[in-house]
This record gives structure tokens, C-alpha cells and sequence, in this order.
């Protein structure tokens, strides 16, 4: 029996915008109208309306007139925006990952390379900060599209912690993918990093998840991480590269391989691995 009418709008028109259209036709319990979408392409965002019988919107504001909820399938650097002006419309905010990051200084010849590391670190938390601040003000709520948590497999093992009390003492986990779809994937400027960020948080999302689980179930409290390091490298822009066409390699400023490790406050530990340079398809693993 549906519980619930819902209306939902998507802002933006490209891949994850595809996939989004899709998990929400799939959506049971609740009867979800997908009302239209609004993306500043806007010959791409009505190719995507026509497709799939939606009505196009030509500006963010008069589709959040008509919805509940906003599906957020822009590039990273207007995440904070339309959330925000979703959120002070008290509109619920599914936000695609990564939630912010640092975009640069404005120039137009920003490089991640040469960028000050700790202004970066900084001005992503405080775009964070505002993102939760916005959300505390609204009477809707914002939630991150991590799908990693969600995943029957790694429920599956909450289930195990669950009922056991099991402990872990180690994690390794790797997203790798052949190259992003996405052509702003290219630039830090758009997408506020590369593979560590864009692809990382999926395994680091799912570590951190099961450790919470396992010590809220054995103690009522969760555990947490202690420490965090890691390596990015940029490999595909060595000059020593060889392209042979098997790989995307266009990158202008972004990691395409790194690795994370945690110390919990257990002493348990948690390896990931994450990478641009598979040879075809995805390697995802927990």
C-alpha cells in the first residue's frame, strides 16, 4: 500500500542524474513523482526532460516551487549552492557525493598542485558548516547519496555485528573505474579533487559505518576513527606515461590513484584503495 505522495525534481541533466531518474522510478512503499528537472544546460537538460517525459524548468527557483524533494546531480562546486537555496525553502536535499570541497581561488590558471593545502582544508569545512547550518534553519533535512551503506552486502555484515557482537580488526576496501564519465571530473576547480575524493568516500563511507555499528552493538557507543593519512598520485600525468588509448587520461589538475589509512580508537585499522586506472569496468570490494 503507498504511504505517501511525494514530489521530486532533479537538478542537473548528466550521469548521475541518469542513474538518480532511475533509482527513483524503482522507489516502493511511496507513490514518487519525478515533477521535472532544471539544469543550466539547458539544451541537455530538455533533451533529458523529453526523453523521459518530464517537464524541463528553466531556473532552480521554479522547480523548487513545484517539489518536496531535490535530487542534487550537479557538479560538486554548486553543491552548496542548490542545497542551500533548496534547504531555506525548506525542500529535502539529496545531495550527491562528494557533499562539498574546496573549487580554488577563483583564477583562471588554478592548479590543485600548487595550491595551499591548508586554505583548501579550511574553506571545504566552512562550505560544510554551512550546508549543516542551513539544514538546522529548514524544517526538511539534508541527506548524502552515499550508496556503499546501503548496499545488501555491507548490510549484510551490519546484520553479523549485530547479532554476534563480532569485533573487526581490519578493513580493506578499493573503488577503481577505468575514468570518470563526467568532463568536469577533469578539473579540481569543478569537482574539488579527483579520485581520493570522488571515488574514496565510498569505501572510507562503509569503514566507518561498520565501525559505528560494531561499537554502539558492544558498548552503546560508536567507534571512531583516530587517526587518517593518505597518499594521492597523479599517474596518468607523469611524463613518462605511455597513452594507449586504454584509459582515460585527460586530467588537468586531479589525483587518479591514491590510498587511506585509518587508525580507530580501538587500534583497528581500515586500508582503501581507490583508482582511475582499471583496465575496463569497476573493481568495488569491502
Amino acid at each position: 500500500m503507498k504511504k505517501k505522495h511525494v514530489r521530486t525534481g532533479i537538478v542537473g541533466s548528466g550521469f548521475s542524474a541518469t542513474f538518480h531518474f532511475e533509482a527513483i522510478s524503482k522507489v516502493y512503499g511511496t507513490d514518487v513523482e519525478i515533477v521535472g528537472v532544471h539544469s543550466k544546460d539547458e539544451q541537455g537538460g530538455q533533451a533529458y526532460a523529453s526523453q523521459r517525459d518530464i517537464r524541463f524548468f528553466s531556473s532552480l527557483d521554479q522547480l523548487l516551487e513545484q517539489v518536496d524533494v531535490v535530487h542534487v546531480c550537479v557538479p560538486p562546486m554548486a553543491h552548496e549552492p542548490v542545497a542551500v537555496a533548496a534547504l531555506k525553502r525548506d525542500k529535502f536535499v539529496i545531495c550527491e557525493k562528494p557533499l562539498t570541497g574546496y573549487f580554488g581561488d577563483g583564477a583562471d590558471d588554478f592548479h590543485w598542485d600548487r595550491c595551499d593545502k591548508q586554505v583548501a582544508l579550511d574553506v571545504a569545512l566552512a562550505s560544510v558548516d554551512r550546508i549543516l547550518q542551513a539544514e538546522l534553519a529548514s524544517k526538511a533535512r539534508l541527506m548524502y547519496a552515499e550508496n556503499w551503506v546501503y548496499a545488501p552486502s555491507v548490510q549484510k555484515e551490519r546484520e553479523i555485528l549485530e547479532k554476534t557482537g563480532g569485533q573487526i580488526l581490519w578493513i580493506h576496501g578499493e573503488e577503481a573505474h577505468s575514468g570518470s564519465h563526467s568532463v568536469d571530473y577533469a578539473f579540481a576547480a569543478r569537482c574539488g579533487g579527483g579520485v581520493l575524493i570522488g571515488k574514496g568516500c565510498h569505501p572510507l563511507s562503509a569503514a566507518l559505518y561498520l565501525k559505528r555499528v560494531e561499537g554502539r552493538t558492544r558498548n552503546g557507543v560508536p567507534i571512531r576513527r583516530k587517526t587518517v593519512s593518505a597518499r594521492a598520485h597523479a599517474l596518468t600525468r607523469l611524463e613518462e606515461f605511455r597513452d594507449e588509448g586504454h584509459i582515460r587520461c585527460n586530467y588537468y589538475d586531479i589525483d587518479d590513484f591514491a590510498m587511506i589509512h585509518i587508525e580507530f580508537e580501538d587500534g583497528t585499522i581500515a586500508t582503501l584503495l581507490t583508482s582511475d586506472i582499471v583496465l575496463g569496468g569497476i573493481h568495488n570490494w569491502l
